[in-house]
């Protein structure tokens, strides 16, 4: 199957790396674009999940993704917005027409599994969740085919 336009929830978690690497290499082979999306909390709310990262944090994640895709075909989008992550990937996916949103797995704590759930039960596209790498296989799956 294929998904012409796929939009990646990157952090900067090497699943989320993960997530982006399957998500490239599916573009690759069936002519794709890829667009990942960075979402910071805006300073001083209490976004849900949100990561709330002072500047030289944001820097840092930005300038992470630079090296990890410097001559890549990922675009990079970055958004401060107060209100969780998981709502705002649904919400660009929607808006902008991606066709399938790709989201690395946190195998521990909470908050992954709390952005994976809310994004579960607000996407209208098809998700798929990526293993972080050295955890055996990559461990894929669509979790949602909407």
């Amino acid at each position: 199957m294929s998904f012409p336009r796929i939009l990646v929830g990157w952090d900067g978690s090497e699943s989320a790396d993960a997530a982006l690497r399957v998500a490239v290499s599916h573009a690759q082979e069936f002519g794709g674009d890829v667009e990942a999306l960075v979402v910071f909390a805006k300073p001083g709310t209490s976004a849900e999940n949100g990561r709330q990262a002072p500047d030289p944090e944001r820097r840092e994640v930005l300038e992470k993704f630079a090296a990890l895709f410097e001559t890549g075909p990922v675009r990079l989008r970055a958004v401060v917005e107060a209100t969780s992550p998981a709502r705002v990937l649904a919400r660009v996916a929607r808006d902008h027409g991606f066709d399938l949103i790709a989201i690395g797995r946190h195998s521990t704590g909470r908050d992954g599994d709390a952005t994976l759930h809310e994004l579960a039960a607000h996407s209208t596209v098809p998700l798929l969740v990526v293993g972080p790498e050295g955890a055996g296989d990559v461990g894929e799956s669509v979790v949602s085919d909407r």
